[in-house]
């Protein structure tokens, strides 16, 4: 059995319009760097301990997903497959989780550096991650007109909610 196609070889590969692009193409960058993201989380839920974390870990990576599914569909067809979670219900449950997590921390003044839990650490680069993935959205999303502007307002919540939740695990 072969375990590969050899198709992008020269640097190309195709979204689901079938249309072949280069591989350095900015959808591909900040599709890239989700998967990265999703990766990190990933990485949180491997030393995480607390039920409670684990389930709202792999509730973030299921969105995720959701997410680059979005991002991959074709504008034109947008309307003709939607995705079963919408994106701002998505925003809406990472706003109930920060407040969730949020009230059960003290925020301090100044900045908080990582390394006091490794579960903390890992999602601090999650944190970190998502932040690439907010900046590299809106240069894509500034570059095409009538974009999905809800995709950044969640990218923003993600990287909120991994702060915080941070600080609660650290406590």
């Amino acid at each position: 059995m072969k375990y590969f196609s050899g198709k992008g070889d020269k640097g190309k590969t195709r979204l689901l319009t079938g249309k072949r692009l280069d591989k350095d193409e900015p959808v591909f960058n900040l599709l890239g760097t989700l998967d990265e993201l999703t990766a990190y989380i990933g990485m949180a839920i491997s030393v995480c301990d607390q039920e409670e974390i684990i389930c709202d870990l792999h509730e973030l990576q299921e969105q995720l997903s959701i997410l680059m599914g979005t991002i991959v569909v074709p504008q034109d067809q947008i309307k003709k497959k939607q995705p079963e979670k919408k994106i701002p219900q998505l925003v809406g449950w990472l706003e109930e989780k920060l407040q969730q997590y949020g009230e059960r921390v003290t925020h301090s003044r100044g900045f908080v550096f990582s390394g006091k839990t490794q579960l903390g650490a890992a999602l601090d680069v999650a944190r970190t991650v998502a932040r690439r993935a907010e900046r590299i959205a809106v240069s894509y999303y500034h570059s095409i007109p009538d974009s999905q502007n809800e995709i950044l307002a969640y990218l923003n919540r993600i990287s909120s909610f991994l702060y915080h939740l941070r600080l609660f695990v650290d406590k």
